[in-house]
């Protein structure tokens, strides 16, 4: 098998910016109780905080709201232009926030500027992810912190079979899934690694999910996370997955859901780190 097909087909957020808050956005409990921790943070004034990998800012708009000053970095241009077209009807916002197009790997800031960074669900997406982790230490001052927001998931039965045989299928035509790597854990090893102390916060919970029935009437969904699949290759994957669903009928009202959990986990940075 080719190098070409073995390889994780990468993601393109330039192509998802229209449908990203669709895809990944918080439920509103999820928000209030993330936005709360922005809050209680801002008890002695408003904090400087750095968010690599903003995207549309579904994480900063919420530390924004809070009163705090947020430099928000991505990679993908558009991302940050949708992050941008919903400050504008956000004004006393928007003018403590700062939108730059970087890499998080080589953030374009000083040393120890500011209090708190964030990286919300980026790390496995950054392929030299630990030089990532070090550049945000790099840039937060000694004594403040730097926190992984992290979405735990789980999975019905039913839903786990289905996302496989998916996946199976997608991958049968070329596609190759970003594995998630690090995973949770091995991220929170490394924060560790580089932290005086640690400590994880559980946000905010929630359950997902949809019946057979909705599932099946709306694959096309999922084809703008698939935009590197040509037309016919898209067709067969889809052509595949309903000979898997034939051969495993299920009643429409079975219910494929899970649960996430919205953890928090909070390195605070040393003293001397360099």
């Amino acid at each position: 098998m080719s190098d070409r097909i073995q390889k994780a087909t990468p993601l393109s957020f330039d192509a998802l910016a229209s449908i990203f808050d669709d895809q990944r956005s918080l439920p509103t409990e999820a928000q209030s109780a993330l936005y709360h921790v922005f809050a209680d943070a801002a008890s002695d004034g408003p904090l400087r905080i750095v968010e690599p990998g903003a995207g549309t800012g579904r994480i900063a708009i919420l530390a924004l709201a809070a009163g705090h000053h947020v430099s928000a970095i991505d990679v993908s241009r558009p991302m940050l232009d949708a992050f941008s077209a919903r400050l504008e009807s956000l004004p006393n916002l928007a003018s403590r926030a700062t939108l730059l197009v970087r890499d998080a790997t080589a953030l374009p800031l000083d040393d120890d500027n500011f209090d708190i960074g964030i990286l919300a669900q980026v790390l496995y997406l950054i392929p030299d992810w630990a030089r990532a982790l070090d550049e945000l230490f790099r840039v937060v001052r000694p004594g403040g912190e730097v926190m992984l927001a992290q979405e735990r998931s789980t999975m019905s039965p039913a839903l786990r079979e289905r996302d496989a045989a998916w996946r199976m299928a997608v991958e049968s035509v070329g596609y190759r899934h970003m594995p998630q790597q690090p995973d949770d854990a091995e991220a929170v090893a490394a924060l560790e690694q580089r932290s005086k102390r640690t400590a994880e916060q559980v946000v905010a919970t929630w359950s997902f999910g949809q019946t057979c029935a909705d599932a099946d009437a709306g694959p096309q969904r999922l084809r703008p996370l698939y935009e590197t699949l040509d037309d016919e290759k898209w067709k067969v994957a889809v052509e595949r997955f309903g000979q898997w669903q034939r051969a495993h009928p299920v009643d429409a009202e079975t219910w494929l859901g899970g649960s996430v959990e919205l953890m928090l986990v909070r390195g605070t940075v040393p003293e001397g780190q360099r």
